[in-house]
């Protein structure tokens, strides 16, 4: 047995070896090729011709343009496939379609995010074809801004080493410093769309989950229908599927749960919708799951409006008691706007001067996103049965 041991250790010691033998005769064999070719003193001149300052430059630039060539995979595949877009989002700046052409705005909040996102403009489904036919497309939407990525990341990478032949040296170091950029954004956009993290989903994990899971796929599409005018013919098409996920026990407990919830209660609540008795009765024992987020706190507004819309003066009263007596971890001008929403609806104060300035519409922590749109909010009033 020992000897067996030796000879298999003797034997990938030897493996080893020869790997190690055989790559250092290549490189050495690349390294004088590019030596002899002159492609090291291109490239050594190409990277110090260029001034310290103009490479950090470049650096941003490399960025905005790996990012924007990502959302032009998304934003010229809707537009292939005929669905019109309202707006695209690259670092801090944007290109929106308004009522006047589409506009140039300038978004700093968005630095944060250090990305880009591409909005659909208003959608219709109204039966089983146009789903499938949506989610196909927004399947492919989703698949090819990594492609695009890939596809500009292997284009600046071949015009860097076609140009480091040649003594072209200030182009040689412009392209090597956006080929490094690039390439680190491609890896970062690639390695991230095979991401999911708290409700955040990468472009391959969506176009996944958007054709098998089914609550995934409603909760997208809906929002859809919804973000920037309510089609009520959709929603028409959608309400049974909607009744149907939110009836499931087994659904409870998804990340798209509340969310669908949401909308059913904005249907039922706002724009008088008859809802599903199976789905009221379990309010309560969802009301106990929620947390004291921003979505916990949004969601015990909505169970409220939804018991003014009932007149059931208990259920919303033990919730306005629930929500006072929350500690809730939010923003406070998110804190402010539902405090002024839910007087308003009340009829507890009129709030019409808060909410007729744009500045004070703070609906969620990712309002900033949606507020370039100029999308004109209406505050419906609660539909009383």
């Amino acid at each position: 047995m020992k000897n067996k041991n030796k000879k298999r250790n003797m034997k990938k010691r030897i493996i080893t070896i020869s790997i190690f033998i055989f790559v250092s005769l290549l490189f050495g064999f690349i390294n004088t090729y590019l030596i002899q070719k002159g492609v090291w003193e291109h490239f050594f001149k190409g990277v110090f011709s260029i001034p310290w300052y103009i490479h950090l430059l470049l650096v941003f630039i490399g960025l905005f343009l790996a990012i924007m060539f990502h959302e032009l995979g998304h934003f010229f595949t809707l537009v292939y496939y005929g669905i019109p877009v309202k707006a695209i989002y690259v670092l801090a700046f944007g290109l929106v379609r308004t009522e006047r052409g589409f506009r140039i705005k300038f978004i700093p909040r968005f630095l944060l995010m250090l990305g880009g996102i591409v909005i659909p403009d208003k959608m219709k489904i109204r039966n089983i074809e146009d789903e499938t036919k949506i989610v196909q497309i927004f399947k492919k939407v989703l698949l090819n801004g990594p492609k695009a990525s890939y596809i500009y990341c292997v284009v600046i990478v071949l015009l860097w080493i076609v140009f480091l032949q040649f003594n072209f040296y200030e182009l040689n170091g412009i392209l090597f410093t956006l080929m490094v950029i690039t390439s680190i954004i491609t890896y970062l956009a690639i390695k991230s769309s095979k991401l999911e993290f708290q409700g955040v989903y990468g472009d391959f994990v969506a176009a996944r989950k958007i054709e098998e899971d089914m609550l995934f796929r409603l909760s997208y599409l809906i929002q859809s229908v919804t973000l920037i005018e309510h089609d009520k013919e959709s929603i028409d098409y959608f309400w049974p599927q909607l009744i149907d996920a939110l009836s499931h026990p087994k659904n409870y407990y998804k990340k798209q749960y509340l969310s669908l919830l949401s909308s059913y209660i904005e249907e039922v609540a706002f724009e008088g919708r008859i809802g599903s008795t199976a789905i009221n009765s379990r309010f309560n024992q969802i009301e106990n799951q929620l947390k004291n987020d921003e979505d916990g706190m949004i969601m015990a507004y909505y169970f409220l409006y939804f018991y003014e819309s009932m007149n059931d003066t208990d259920s919303k009263n033990r919730m306005l008691n629930r929500i006072q007596n929350t500690n809730y971890k939010v923003q406070e001008k998110i804190k402010t706007y539902y405090e002024k929403l839910t007087n308003h609806l009340l009829g507890i104060s009129d709030e019409t001067d808060f909410f007729s300035n744009p500045q004070n519409n703070y609906s969620n922590s990712l309002y900033f996103v949606y507020k370039p749109l100029e999308i004109k909010e209406k505050i419906k009033p609660i539909f009383k049965i």
